[in-house]
């Protein structure tokens, strides 16, 4: 028998009330809920009359699969074995579809309800946004037409993708259909709360200037204290938006540094700088009125939104119940349907189930805790770790959690409990993770008090009783110094030195312990996993890891769109059926090529040449192939004709030629069960290939599961996919790359909280206050995810947690938990990292690999046969080719040309410069992780005086205009806007002589002038060259 711990009893024993247990990483809580399970059915309980409920198949096979063992360890049960087939261990989403099946009567549906990819429903929902916006075209309604000139430029294509994008955010709701019908009455009725929270956001930046204000006093003598606090004075104790406003724009500039200050001090000085600039940024309005006036100018333009978006919800609703196709999110909502209006169902359900068991709540969505409400009786057990909550993109909502966490601790609405202690890892792998998260996670940030009541305590003894061995279980930090002429990438310096360092574990006998066996052996390779935040350089660590020597398996999902392989599949049904329908040559000869150059086939280009100049293509063995196949058509099912034609062409053989079998049989074998899921629909083998070529067309994107597993071998694989998993030795890596905020570039987006999000549209795109508050809201929640991301990732290991990352030059001394104003601000887990460096000091140890010469070579070699093309007799010149000036007014140059291949590298280079200067943050650059090429020219430009010179300025990168009246657009690469004058400063590769470009910044200084009655001064940056000229006004 177990010997459990207190709090493992409680969660085992307590009863009477909802409870909520926070299981901690390694925990037991799996083990726990299977005790308890059984502890019910000992205690007259059967097991179909629990509800347990968790969130993937695999992880419900798993927990129904523990539980059948445990009920057939356990005397008496034996009656239980004959109900577990029946019971309700299962998923949210199967649990709904039995409610449904079962009680379809009431809803008038059938009770052979289809689930369809969501693919399929994806594609709908363009085809039918198509349809509506077509007919608006055609009725040319004001709104619709105001709508379209205000976001639409070209063409419609972002403001469809918009607008789908803000539905399916919708789409989620159970109750879209009241949203949608409400939303006006909800969000754009009254803009009081609105602007309360903006002026909150403000009074909370100025608060963390006075706390930033009181930390520098013990830095900084009294005199300069005083001097910072005059200048602030007015800003920080100005009783009213207007006041504080007034205050900020008569600020001229901040007190200098004393001469010779401490690290810390100027640290601090920055930090409060940086905050005030954020001010400066949010209070561009002159007063509250202004606010309230530019959020109304919103609300035509969403009241179109919405009526389209109530639109495309009717169409498509009717079109899945015509076809009796759902996706599960449709049948949850269907689920809540008919328990929320039908009391006899409710109590029915309710008066089923002795308790409902909830496994990872913390993953729990709003609908699904909706559902749970409505049948639960003060009986719900749930078990989670908010500190896992890593799923936000899947519309988990952690906070559920956290309320009732909260609640239950302070109230005696239910009971909390808190299981803390660690049985995964060694007593110095937990002590590592609880000093670092003690420093970074709290209520605010990271939706956890680690300090206060998540600190983990180690309990697995056996570790100090029998698995003692002489290594450093500390945790590591490996850090490198960077040679920016070395040949070879960050990442590949980061390869190397996990590569080596797991060779010189493996060749010298590191000793782990084996908490199975009880027995020290030596490491083996299946010991070691390193954890990326994103797969894109998995590849990489897999050709390093295979020059080294290493063997490695990489677990990651894969994109079934972009593989060769499906592509030839879905061009042999083509030809099979264009066969069938006696198509024209012209039509088959795309199908025909693919298949018979592909590994299928294996036709020469003479042989394919010859089959189509001298129209032999019927000759060939494709061909023959293809039309046998083609009578097949009429008499056999889709998923049978797939068979048969895989069977036929000797589909798996012919894999064998090009390796990696597993994962081309797993592709098969998802296009197979895709194949009977739309037979189901009625889909016939034309239907499925029309359906294909769409899939492909619209981006839509099928991923899955493609595990390349070795049973001795390292594991590369993502943070997201290592939860629920242990390993001895973790590497951790990649820490540079950042946290993705891409969204919130955005032109419209959709919050929960705030509704639909769109700029002020006059001569130009301007954000309203409302734009503000959700990058605040989203970033603030980003962060929060990220430090649970590295929760997730650091609590992997058992022995011991090695991170890999640059040099870090900063070295701030640190005490406590880092100030919210600093953690609000982490875009990288490398920014977390530099936070608190100095506690992480006793744990660096510098390391300098360099790869040697053959990798080197191979390296370059490779490169050269990637790009080497065979073009010998080609030669390439300029031509120039006026372009027929379309829109005049449009401000451009007017002459075009083909370039060089020398021409065509530059200009991709200035593409990237130029899109780092669009994300740029003038004022507080963060270069890390560019390349030292693009790193160079930034910081060029960041030294020139129209940087230098205007810092006290505000920077507008990609400022964008709509010029009504003219008829014109444009972007303007930078503005910055002075007290007494606006300047445009236009980027260029490399020639900034042409006098067409004077043109095109005169127009633009022509529409600045009107609308700011300043003076506008103009200039040209040459990329490539870091100089700059003025253009004067013509």
């Amino acid at each position: 028998m177990p010997s459990w711990t207190p709090e493992q009893q409680q969660a085992i024993d307590e009863e009477g009330k909802n409870i909520i247990v926070s299981a901690g990483a390694g925990s037991g809580k799996t083990a726990v809920l299977t005790e308890r399970v059984i502890r019910k059915l000992k205690s007259g309980v059967h097991i179909n009359e629990l509800l347990v409920l968790t969130f993937t198949n695999a992880a419900a096979a798993e927990m129904k699969e523990r539980i059948r063992k445990a009920i057939r360890k356990t005397p008496g049960l034996e009656e239980e074995m004959n109900r577990i087939d029946g019971a309700y261990i299962t998923t949210f989403d199967s649990f709904a579809l039995s409610i449904v099946k079962k009680y379809h009567t009431v809803i008038n549906c059938t009770n052979n309800i289809q689930i369809t990819d969501d693919v399929v429903i994806n594609i709908k929902k363009q085809e039918l946004l198509e349809e509506i916006l077509d007919e608006k075209y055609l009725l040319q309604d004001k709104r619709f037409t105001k709508l379209i000139r205000d976001f639409c430029y070209k063409d419609d294509k972002e403001l469809k993708k918009s607008l789908l994008d803000i539905y399916q955010k919708i789409e989620l709701k159970y109750d879209k259909e009241r949203f949608l019908e409400t939303y006006l009455d909800n969000y754009t009725k009254s803009w009081d709360k609105v602007i309360g929270e903006y002026l909150s956001s403000i009074k909370g930046k100025i608060k963390q200037m006075r706390e930033t204000l009181a930390e520098m006093s013990s830095y900084f003598d009294g005199d300069y204290i005083t001097k910072v606090e005059d200048y602030l004075y007015n800003l920080l104790h100005g009783d009213s938006y207007e006041e504080q406003k007034k205050a900020l724009d008569n600020l001229t500039r901040f007190p200098s540094l004393p001469k010779n200050s401490d690290e810390k001090g100027k640290s601090l000085k920055k930090q409060l700088t940086t905050t005030l600039d954020e001010i400066k940024e949010e209070m561009i309005y002159e007063s509250l009125e202004e606010i309230r006036k530019e959020l109304e100018s919103t609300v035509a333009n969403q009241e179109e939104i919405i009526n389209i978006l109530q639109d495309l919800d009717k169409r498509l609703t009717l079109y899945k119940e015509q076809e009796e196709i759902y996706n599960f999110t449709d049948i949850s909502r269907m689920a809540i349907k008919i328990v929320s209006e039908h009391k006899e169902i409710r109590e029915e359900l309710t008066s089923s189930f002795h308790e409902i068991m909830v496994d990872e709540y913390q993953d729990t969505s709003d609908t699904q805790e909706t559902f749970i409400n409505l049948i639960a009786n003060n009986n719900v057990y749930m078990v989670g770790d908010i500190k896992q909550s890593i799923y936000r993109f899947r519309n988990a909502n952690p906070y559920l959690f956290k309320q009732k966490y909260d609640t239950y601790r302070d109230t005696n609405q239910g009971i909390k409990i808190d299981l803390v202690k660690n049985f995964r890892s060694r007593r110095e792998v937990l002590e590592d993770i609880n000093l670092l998260f003690n420093q970074f996670m709290d209520d605010e940030i990271g939706g956890a008090d680690y300090k206060a009541s998540h600190q983990m305590v180690f309990g697995n003894m056996a570790y100090e009783e029998g698995g003692k061995t002489k290594d450093n279980h500390h945790m590591e930090l490996l850090t490198y110094n960077y040679d920016k002429t070395t040949p070879i990438t960050k990442d590949e310096q980061e390869a190397f030195i996990i590569g080596e360092d797991i060779k010189d574990k493996v060749n010298n006998n590191y000793q782990v312990f084996d908490k199975d066996t009880g027995i020290i052996r030596p490491i083996e390779y299946k010991d070691f996993v390193i954890l990326l935040d994103k797969s894109k350089n998995f590849e990489l660590y897999k050709k390093i890891f295979e020059y080294l020597g290493i063997p490695l398996s990489i677990l990651k999902e894969e994109s079934l769109s972009k593989d060769n392989d499906i592509l030839v599949i879905k061009n042999l049904l083509n030809l099979i059926v264009r066969i069938k329908r006696k198509d024209d040559f012209d039509s088959l000869k795309y199908s025909f090529v693919s298949i018979a150059r592909s590994y299928l086939f294996e036709l020469s280009d003479e042989e394919i040449y010859d089959a189509l100049v001298k129209d032999k293509i019927k000759e060939t063995k494709p061909y023959i192939i293809c039309e046998e196949l083609s009578h097949l058509l009429d008499d056999t099912s889709p998923t049978e004709f797939f068979l048969q034609v895989i069977k036929k062409v000797e589909y798996e053989e012919h894999l064998l030629k090009i390796g990696n079998v597993t994962s081309f049989q797993v592709r098969l074998e998802y296009i197979y069960n895709l194949i009977g899921n739309l037979e189901e629909s009625g889909y016939t083998i034309e239907d499925i290939i029309t359906h294909l070529d769409a899939i492909f067309e619209s981006g839509q994107d099928l991923k899955f599961n493609v595990n390349t597993d070795n049973s001795n071998s390292c594991k590369i694989m993502t943070i997201h996919k290592s939860k629920g998993l242990e390993f001895p030795i973790c590497y951790f890596a990649g820490f540079a790359s950042k946290f993705n905020l891409r969204d919130l570039k955005e032109r419209i987006l959709f919050d929960n909280t705030y509704g639909i999000i769109l700029p002020v549209v006059t001569d130009f795109y301007k954000d309203t206050i409302l734009k503000t508050l959700v990058k605040e809201k989203t970033k603030q929640e980003e962060v929060s995810e990220k430090i649970r991301l590295f929760y997730v990732a650091l609590t992997r290991a058992k022995e011991k947690m090695i991170m890999v990352t640059e040099k870090i030059e900063e070295e701030t001394e640190h005490r406590g938990l880092v100030s919210s104003a600093i953690r609000s601000k982490y875009n990288s887990f490398l920014s977390i990292i530099k936070s608190i460096y100095s506690s992480l000091l006793p744990y660096e140890k510098e390391v300098n690999i360099t790869p040697s010469k053959d990798y080197l070579l191979s390296k370059n070699k490779t490169k050269e046969e990637e790009l080497t093309l065979e073009t010998d007799d080609l030669k390439v010149e300029e031509l120039e080719i006026e372009k027929i000036a379309i829109e005049h007014t449009r401000y451009s140059k007017d002459i075009l040309h083909l370039s060089t291949k020398e021409e065509v590298e530059k200009m991709e280079f200035g593409t990237k410069v130029h899109q780092v200067l669009e994300q740029l943050d003038f004022k507080h650059p963060n270069l890390i992780g560019l390349s030292d090429r693009i790193k160079e020219k930034i910081e060029a430009f960041l030294k020139s005086k129209l940087v230098t010179e205007n810092l006290d300025g505000t920077f507008y990168p990609e400022y964008e205009f709509i010029d009504t009246k003219e008829n014109t657009h444009g972007i303007m690469d930078l503005v910055i806007e002075k007290k007494d004058k606006m300047m445009i400063i236009d980027y260029k590769l490399k020639n900034i002589d042409d006098e067409n470009y004077d043109k095109q910044l005169n127009g633009y200084r022509e529409f600045l002038r009107k609308k700011t009655n300043k003076e506008v001064e103009c200039y040209l940056y040459s990329i490539i060259d870091e100089n700059y000229r003025e253009v004067k006004e013509q």
